[in-house]
């Protein structure tokens, strides 16, 4: 998914992410930040989107991130990962 169909379907504020397996789990990274331990999916759901336009399902995750971080994340059809929500 390219950026601009990332921020039409998920908003401007949106920011692709490194979700990445790691000893002990997954870390998240945000641009060059510094990665953050995810330590629990919180919820996990699927959205159809707009199929009447061809838009494709994916797949969104609430994860818990350390420290003390919730993270809303979208994985797109081909694979990539995009922030929607970051809340502390």
């Amino acid at each position: 998914m390219s950026e601009a169909e990332a921020k039409e379907r998920l908003g401007s504020a949106c920011r692709r992410i490194e979700l990445t397996k790691c000893i002990g789990g997954y870390a998240f990274r945000l641009g060059r930040g510094k990665p953050r331990e995810v330590l629990e999916v919180l919820d996990a759901w699927t959205e159809a989107g707009r199929w009447w336009e061809g838009e494709k399902e994916a797949n969104f995750y609430r994860l818990s991130l350390a420290p003390a971080m919730v993270a809303e994340v979208m994985k797109d059809p081909e694979g990539g990962w995009w922030l929607v929500r970051l809340r502390d």
